[in-house]
């Protein structure tokens, strides 16, 4: 198996590309942030550990190997409900609910899963969006 995405993913609204050194400082200004880190599976990081991420298991460029990863986008802790409400507004559905699936900075926590098929965005009416009203 091997999985070489051609690398920027582009939508017009969307762009999706391996991370770089040049994203430390912007990467290092939400992730050094307590009350950001609160719902995702990391502490508050410093500049010298995004560095070594971005170097080394951000680097992921390509999947040759089961069990490998490529990490473009996460899940929701259904504590964060903020997070929950956007993807919703966004037009994404609910479609998984795991129940204490995962130990979380030291306690078991549930995890919201969502999705929305390609085919499914054409017919996604956001208010407010000119990009999205476009696309229809």
């Amino acid at each position: 198996m091997n999985l070489a995405p051609v690398y920027p993913i582009r939508s017009e609204r969307l762009l999706l590309r391996p991370l770089a050194v040049a994203d430390a400082d912007a990467l290092v200004a939400y992730r050094s942030v307590p009350e950001v880190c609160r719902y995702v599976p990391f502490d508050p990081m410093d500049s010298s550990t995004v560095l070594a991420r971005i170097e080394g298991s951000w680097s992921q460029r390509t999947l040759e190997r089961e069990g490998e990863a490529l990490i473009l986008g996460a899940d929701v802790d259904t504590r964060n409900t903020a997070s929950a409400r956007l993807v919703t507004r966004v037009g994404m559905r609910q479609e998984a609910h795991l129940v204490e699936n995962e130990r979380f900075k030291g306690e078991w926590t549930d995890e919201l899963d969502f999705g929305l098929l390609a085919s499914e965005w054409p017919s996604r009416r956001l208010p407010g969006c000119p990009a999205c009203e476009a696309v229809r």
